[in-house]
């Protein structure tokens, strides 16, 4: 009985992630598309070059996906679902660092209560990573390298 309720546990979260990075490949890639058609257009434009480097920025951003499977397989581990107390200011405050340190023209805040504690499994950095990354990409245009 075990065995089954993990597996279909295991089964939706599979399912539920495939989704979330169907959705986003479909997002990036009709912004490329976009910016695509802006170049196209912009070809006489002083704005080609910078137009060129944000197809170059989400092309590379779609090429990292296969990351993103790798991190939802590991996720999808029934080992990687053992929740346990976690301080979320913690996590969020090493990623932001992360991503300063990745990208030093973006301006990332972080608003937080001296503690967060939740109960977590392995997946909440993965999420709030990918939070990160979203929130910065509707917000600047993408996160530049």
């Amino acid at each position: 009985m075990r065995d089954v309720t993990e597996s279909r546990a295991r089964e939706r979260r599979l399912r539920l992630l495939s989704r979330v990075i169907r959705h986003n490949l479909r997002n990036k890639t009709n912004v490329l598309m976009g910016y695509a058609d802006r170049v196209r257009q912009a070809v006489e434009d002083e704005t080609l070059e910078r137009e060129i480097e944000t197809i170059l920025n989400i092309t590379t951003e779609v090429g990292g996906l296969s990351d993103s499977v790798k991190q939802i397989e590991e996720i999808a581990e029934p080992t990687a679902t053992q929740r346990s107390p976690t301080d979320l200011r913690q996590v969020v405050r090493a990623l932001v660092e992360d991503a300063r340190a990745e990208y030093p023209a973006a301006d990332i805040e972080v608003d937080a209560p001296e503690e967060a504690w939740v109960i977590a499994d392995s997946g909440i950095r993965y999420a709030i990573e990918h939070a990160l990354r979203n929130r910065s990409s509707t917000t600047t245009g993408g996160l530049r390298r």
